[in-house]
């Protein structure tokens, strides 16, 4: 048999020397290849433990990597623990992890893209991704505006009370007497009171419900100026009465005087009763940065305002500790400053308005049980 020396060239060997090199290239960037298809896996399996673990944050930032890794949901079975496996998905865990870490915005567009996707529709998954996007609410447009404009109608429903009872006092004679068509006024704001109410309800879309708001705006601010009358007219009358004998002919004239020649009370500025314009703006503005997952441009907006109305003030607050908490859980939990300060914004929303809660529908649950348990 023919030896071939270490120097010597072969045929053979010169034409088999290319198809083993790629051979070896194909092998190599195989071999180069399987830990990445790998990883996606160990980053869901652990994103999906840190989830069920109250581990959010790490939750997110696993199953962003097993995103980047693989974004495609093939719904092949991933081992878990033991002999338990889920349908990788990673893009509606991910959604469930940032709902849970109270950032429905973005857990939202997680699900949107599942469901483009097309495999979580045969899922068992996709059962309860109707109850999830329940408690992370509707576009956070309308629930911004619906959640301002019933503030509004809290307000103006606590004003009308208050109107209420003060014609029912034994003063309350001295308004219709001066003012005769006051109560058909109130009455009128009242109606419209209640049709806002409903068309609050109703609003499905941003459209609509900015629509809602400006009509809540509109009637809270018309039940402030009534209310308002009507006090300044029952002032007027205690003063009369409480002047010395003999002057109150000029201090208190009769009814029919004061109705030719009394002064129109001056309007008072909105923000005694309902927020000022740039206090609902305010509020919109962050809370559109807030559901869209910018904490800081939802701070930013609420900063750049003083809230002189209180329930205004109130919903300042709470999404003042919203955004505060939201970073601080997204830090890493981390910034103790942060929490004070959320801590704070609690508390300011408590002292404000001690009817104000967030709920589920709006704000994630961690962040209800921590509003509730400031610690």
């Amino acid at each position: 048999m023919a030896t071939v020396s270490p120097g010597s060239s072969d045929p053979r060997s010169a034409k088999c020397r290319p198809a083993v090199l790629l051979c070896c290239a194909a092998l190599a960037l195989v071999v180069s290849q399987r830990p990445l298809f790998a990883d996606y896996k160990d980053s869901f399996q652990r994103g999906y433990q840190a989830s069920n673990r109250g581990r959010f944050v790490d939750a997110v930032n696993l199953l962003r990597q097993a995103i980047a890794e693989q974004p495609h949901e093939s719904g092949e079975m991933v081992t878990i623990i033991g002999s338990f496996s889920v349908q990788y998905l990673p893009h509606y865990y991910l959604g469930v992890a940032l709902a849970r870490a109270g950032n429905c915005p973005a857990a939202l567009r997680e699900w949107n893209e599942s469901e483009r996707q097309g495999v979580l529709r045969g899922s068992a998954e996709a059962g309860s991704l109707q109850d999830l996007r329940a408690k992370c609410g509707g576009d956070p447009q309308v629930v911004l505006a619906r959640t301002a404009a019933a503030t509004l109608i809290d307000t103006a429903a606590r004003e009308d009370r208050a109107l209420r009872e003060l014609l029912d006092r034994p003063r309350g004679h001295e308004v219709l007497a001066r003012d005769p068509d006051l109560p058909n006024r109130h009455r009128k704001i009242e109606q419209t009171l209640t049709a806002v109410t409903a068309q609050v309800a109703q609003s499905k879309t941003p459209q609509e419900a900015s629509a809602a708001l400006d009509a809540a705006t509109d009637v809270a601010r018309q039940m402030h100026h009534v209310l308002e009358q009507a006090r300044t007219i029952v002032a007027a009358a205690r003063e009369a009465a409480q002047a010395p004998p003999g002057t109150s002919a000029a201090v208190a004239p009769t009814p029919p005087t004061v109705a030719k020649t009394q002064r129109a009370p001056t309007p008072v500025p909105p923000a005694a009763g309902a927020p000022k314009a740039e206090e609902v703006e305010a509020l919109h503005r962050a809370g559109r940065a807030f559901f869209a997952g910018d904490y800081d441009e939802t701070l930013k907006a609420l900063e750049a305002v003083t809230f002189t109305n209180r329930r205004a003030g109130a919903q300042a607050a709470l999404f003042s500790a919203a955004a505060r908490m939201a970073q601080y859980w997204l830090g890493g939990e981390h910034d103790t400053t942060l929490l004070a300060s959320a801590q704070d914004d609690v508390a300011n929303c408590k002292r404000l308005n001690r009817l104000l809660r967030p709920t589920a529908k709006t704000f994630s649950p961690r962040f209800v049980a921590f509003f509730a348990h400031p610690r």
